[in-house]
């Protein structure tokens, strides 16, 4: 409690230009009176930082229903973006009712992208904040940008204007995974040990009747549902790979440094 009062007070005096919040996961361990009482400090906390300062929450793996539905009505509309992958997200579509809850848990195998489209874009309305400023349940919610990232493929989603260069920042997430899980230097790039998993063409989006043609020298394709942005790209998968832990922290971070941030007319950009 002490160490995460001293952060907060730490962001006043500071004033950076990024605020990362992770480890809230591991609040599911604690009792219920004291995790209900870091998550009002953790929320009154937020509510206090400069709206000029982006948020990101990078969501760590979650079982507790209670808990999470804590997480996600109480933290994860105070931040302007979310880190999160399949498991994570399958997990609060089935706790708050969200679109293919049955997805949850995962077996064998990745989700079908149009069905996590129908999850992110579900996740976003639901939580993320009102870009008319005009729903008086959204007062003072922020959340307006999420990177999905499974094995195979990723994600950006975004509202609003906040948020820029997603297609760079999303690529680059990607190019990490594959790089790292191998242990493949910045300067090299050995295709033996890389390869795509996904079909050369598939759905991604049935809603919008949005389909997925694959093209090597193009892979990257984005699409608007309402006023949501849609940013997809695969991944090139590591066949043999020599690591696995801190990858999607790695993907959240690298997303991050390849994106910009405006709000009130000031950019932010890392």
């Amino acid at each position: 409690m002490v160490v995460m009062e001293m952060f907060f007070k730490a962001i006043a005096q500071f004033r950076p230009d990024l605020v990362i919040i992770t480890g809230v996961h591991l609040l599911e361990f604690q009792s219920k009176e004291m995790r209900q009482e870091k998550m009002r400090l953790i929320k009154r906390n937020l509510l206090q930082i400069n709206p000029k300062t982006p948020i990101h929450l990078e969501l760590g793996s979650l079982a507790d229903e209670a808990f999470s539905t804590d997480v996600i009505s109480k933290i994860l509309p105070y931040v302007d973006s979310l880190g999160i992958n399949e498991q994570e997200l399958t997990f609060l579509s089935h706790i708050a009712d969200g679109p293919y809850r049955e997805e949850y848990p995962v077996q064998a195998g990745t989700v079908h992208v149009h069905k996590v489209v129908e999850m992110l874009h579900w996740l976003l309305k639901t939580y993320g904040r009102d870009p008319t400023g005009q729903n008086p349940n959204k007062v003072g919610y922020r959340l307006s940008r999420i990177h999905f990232h499974c094995l195979t493929y990723h994600i950006m989603v975004s509202s609003g204007t906040d948020w820029s260069n997603l297609a760079a920042g999303l690529a680059a997430g990607a190019r990490i995974a594959g790089r790292l899980s191998c242990n493949i230097g910045a300067n090299t790039m050995d295709s033996e040990l890389l390869e795509i998993r996904t079909a050369a063409n598939f759905v991604l989006d049935k809603k919008m009747e949005k389909h997925y043609q694959f093209e090597s020298h193009n892979p990257i394709a984005s699409w608007m549902r309402e006023d949501v942005l849609f940013v997809f790209t695969p991944v090139l998968v590591c066949r043999l790979p020599s690591k696995t832990v801190g990858i999607d922290d790695a993907i959240s971070a690298t997303g991050l440094l390849y994106s910009q941030f405006y709000r009130l007319g000031r950019p932010t950009h890392w």
